[in-house]
C-alpha cells in the first residue's frame, strides 16, 4: 500500500508495509491515500509497534533502533512546509496589528527601551500580558510580508486629544521603521509593498482605526494621508457626530445621540477619502454605516479585522448581504482571529478560522477574502494561532482542503488586498484628472454634541445675527431715526452688491453692516455714503 508520509531517514521497514515517522512515546495516527486509517501505539525502545487494522491490534517489528521518537502526523509537515514555500513567492499581508499602542502602553513611546528583535514573549512586562503576540522574531517566522500598524487612540479622547493622540502613534510607527531599516521598509502604494517584499523587508503600512481621530475635519484627514496614513475605520467602538458604530446588537434600539448610518458630513468623509486615495475601512461600523458607505463610495472598500456574521451574530461581523456588495464594489473582507468573532466564546481552533474564510469565499467569491487577524488588539485566539509566527500553520490546514489552489491561496495571503489598494489609486487618479476639488463641509453645529467647550469657538456671523448686533449698537447711541433709515439703506445696497444670500455673498454683507454700524454711530448721517462704507471693507 503506497503511504501518504515521506519516509523518516533510517525508519522504514524493508517488506511492503507502510513507513513511519518517529519521535516520542505517543499514539499517532497514519493514513494513506485510498483512505485508510492506522492507529498505532509506539513505546521508545520497544520491539514492536502496535496498529489497528482489521478490527484488531497487530504488532510490527519497530524499524528504528532505539531511543526512536514520534513525529505524529507528517503529512501537515509537508503541508507546513509547502506553506512556508508559498509565502515566501507571495506577501502575506496582514490588515490590523495594534503593537503601537502596547509600546505606548508598556513602554510610553519611549523605543530607547523598546528591543523589536527580542523574543518579548520571555521580556516583561510583555511576557505577562495576553495581548502581546508580535515581535521581529515571530514575524519572520510567520513569513509576513507586510503589515498594517494601526494608530489607534480610545474613543474617550474624542473631543479631547484624539488628533494629538493619533499623530503621536502615527510618529511612533515611523520611529520604529527608521530603528529597523534592516527589517522593515514604510510603505504607502502597492507597488512600495512589492518593493519591501522583493528586498527581504516587511512593508510597514500605516491604519489609523476610529473615524474620531480626525475630529470632525476634512482637513485633519488630508493632513493624515500626507503623514502616510492609507487606510481610516470610519469608526471605533463610538459612534461619531456623522458615523455609526456597531451596537451591541442591530436589534437594539438606536442611540439617540448617534447618526443612523451615515450623516451628510460622512458621507462627505467618504468621498474625500475616494479622492486622497484612502481605504475606507468598515470593521467597527453598523450595518446600516456599511450599506451607506458601500453606495456612496467610487473605490473598493475593506473591512481590516472583521469575520462573518452568519457564522458568529457578533455585530462586529458582516452579514451575506453586506458579502454580496463587497463583491460588487471589488472589497475585500480580511478575516479576525479574534474568538469573540469567530465562534462568540472564548475559545476556538485553526478549523473555525478556516471556516470563516472558507463563507467569504462562497458569498463574496475567493478575490474578495483576506487576513487581518488583530494582534496585539485582543487577548484572546485560536488554539494553533497564538501569534504572529502561526500564519503558516492556517495556510496549512487550508492545503488539506483540495478545493484550494496555490492561486487562490496567494490572492487570500495578500493579492487581493494588492489589487484593492491599486483600484483605490486608480480613483485617486480618475478624480484628480477630473478635476473633483477638496470638499470643504463641516458639520454643522446642531449635529455637535453638547457640551463641546474643549474647541475654540470660531463665531461665524450670518446676516441676520449682524443685524441684531449692529441694531442694537446704533439704538444704544440714541441716533436719531435719520441715521437708522441711511443704515438699513446701506445695508440693503450691500445686500444687492453681495450677490444675495449665497455663503460668501452673507459674510461680506455681514462685513459691511458692522462697518455702516460703526460709522453710524460715530459719524453724522450727512457726512457719509455708500462708498465710504463700502470702501471699508475688502470685497
Amino acid at each position: 500500500m503506497e503511504p501518504y508520509t515521506r519516509l523518516s531517514p533510517g525508519c522504514q521497514y524493508s517488506s511492503s508495509s507502510w513507513p513511519i515517522f518517529i519521535r516520542n512515546s505517543t499514539s499517532f495516527i497514519l493514513s494513506s491515500r485510498e483512505g485508510w486509517g492506522w492507529r498505532c501505539r509506539l513505546t521508545c525502545g520497544a520491539a514492536y509497534v502496535w496498529c489497528w487494522c482489521w478490527r484488531a491490534w497487530r504488532a510490527w517489528a519497530c524499524p528504528c533502533p532505539s531511543p526512536c521518537v514520534l513525529i505524529p502526523n507528517s503529512d501537515q509537515l509537508e503541508r507546513l512546509s509547502a506553506a512556508v514555500e508559498l509565502l515566501r513567492d507571495a506577501p502575506l499581508i496582514d490588515g490590523h496589528n495594534d503593537l503601537p499602542w502596547n509600546i505606548r502602553k508598556f513602554m510610553h513611546n519611549k523605543l530607547h527601551s523598546f528591543n523589536f528583535t527580542a523574543e518579548l514573549q520571555q521580556l516583561r512586562p510583555w511576557s505577562r500580558s495576553s495581548w502581546s503576540h508580535t515581535d521581529l522574531p515571530r514575524l519572520r517566522r510567520g513569513m509576513v510580508g507586510a503589515q498594517f500598524w494601526v494608530s489607534y487612540v480610545p474613543c474617550e479622547a474624542q473631543r479631547l486629544n484624539a488628533v494629538q493622540l493619533t499623530i503621536e502613534q502615527i510618529d511612533l510607527i515611523k520611529r520604529l521603521i527608521e530603528q529597523y531599516p534592516e527589517d522593515l521598509r514604510l510603505a504607502t502604494s502597492a507597488d512600495e509593498v512589492e518593493a519591501a517584499f522583493r528586498e527581504g523587508r516587511i512593508a510597514s503600512l500605516i491604519g489609523v482605526e476610529g473615524g474620531h481621530a480626525i475630529q470632525n475635519s476634512l482637513g485633519v484627514l488630508r493632513a493624515l494621508r500626507d503623514l502616510g496614513v492609507r487606510y481610516l475605520t470610519l469608526t471605533h467602538t463610538c459612534s461619531t457626530p456623522w458615523a455609526e458604530c456597531a451596537r451591541a446588537s442591530e436589534d437594539d434600539p438606536e442611540d439617540p445621540n448617534s447618526p443612523r448610518g451615515l450623516t451628510h458630513f460622512g458621507r462627505t468623509v467618504v468621498r474625500e477619502m475616494n479622492r486622497l486615495g484612502l481605504l475606507v475601512d468598515l470593521s467597527h461600523v453598523s450595518q446600516a454605516t456599511m450599506r451607506e458607505a458601500l453606495e456612496v463610495s467610487r473605490a473598493p472598500v475593506i473591512f481590516s479585522h472583521s469575520s462573518v456574521y452568519a457564522i458568529c451574530r457578533n455585530p462586529r461581523n458582516v452579514p451575506d448581504d453586506i458579502l454580496e456588495r463587497v463583491a460588487l464594489n471589488g472589497g475585500v473582507v480580511m478575516v479576525s482571529f479574534y474568538t469573540h468573532f469567530l465562534t462568540c466564546s472564548e475559545t476556538a481552533t485553526v478549523s473555525d478560522v478556516v471556516d470563516h474564510i472558507n463563507h467569504v469565499r462562497k458569498v463574496a467569491g475567493v478575490q474578495h477574502v483576506g487576513i487581518g487577524a488583530d494582534f496585539d488588539g485582543v487577548n484572546k485566539l485560536p488554539a494553533g494561532l497564538e501569534d504572529v509566527s502561526r500564519y503558516p500553520h492556517l495556510f496549512a490546514e487550508l492545503m488539506s482542503d483540495p478545493s484550494w489552489t496555490i492561486e487562490d491561496l496567494k490572492k487570500l495571503a495578500g493579492q487581493n488586498l494588492l489589487r484593492v489598494m491599486r483600484d483605490v489609486e486608480k480613483v485617486r487618479e480618475v478624480m484628480s484628472q477630473q478635476g473633483v476639488a477638496p470638499h470643504e463641509w463641516e458639520v454643522p453645529p446642531s449635529q455637535l454634541p453638547a457640551p463641546n467647550n474643549c474647541s475654540y469657538k470660531f463665531t461665524k456671523r450670518g446676516v441676520c445675527q449682524c443685524d441684531r448686533v449692529a441694531t442694537a449698537k446704533i439704538t444704544r447711541t440714541g441716533r436719531e431715526a435719520a441715521v437708522v433709515s441711511w443704515w438699513r439703506g446701506a445695508v440693503g445696497e450691500a445686500r444687492r452688491t453681495a450677490g444675495g444670500q449665497s455663503k460668501r455673498g452673507e459674510i461680506i454683507v455681514c462685513e459691511v453692516i458692522m462697518a455702516a454700524s460703526r460709522l453710524a454711530v460715530s459719524h453724522p448721517p450727512q457726512h457719509l455714503g455708500l462708498a465710504r462704507v463700502a470702501g471699508s471693507v475688502k470685497f
